[in-house]
């Protein structure tokens, strides 16, 4: 299960709103790319930075936003 700090989700929600503003469906999109990044990251478990904050937490420190 992929969860995100509150202040990720307002940072994403406030990133989908800024591209929805931009172009119509731009938002939806973005957000899509985003979820299957997401997708990808937890399916392969390789991608990304493993925290030792805490077992099982994975850090994408680069997003492509292409």
């Amino acid at each position: 299960m992929i969860r995100f700090l509150e202040v990720a989700q307002q940072e994403l929600d406030e990133a989908v709103a800024f591209h929805e503003g931009q172009v119509i469906g731009l938002g939806r999109s973005f957000l899509d790319e985003v979820l299957a990044a997401l997708e990808l990251m937890h399916a392969t478990r390789r991608l990304g930075t493993h925290s030792a904050l805490a077992p099982g937490v994975a850090v994408c420190g680069v997003f492509p936003t292409g």
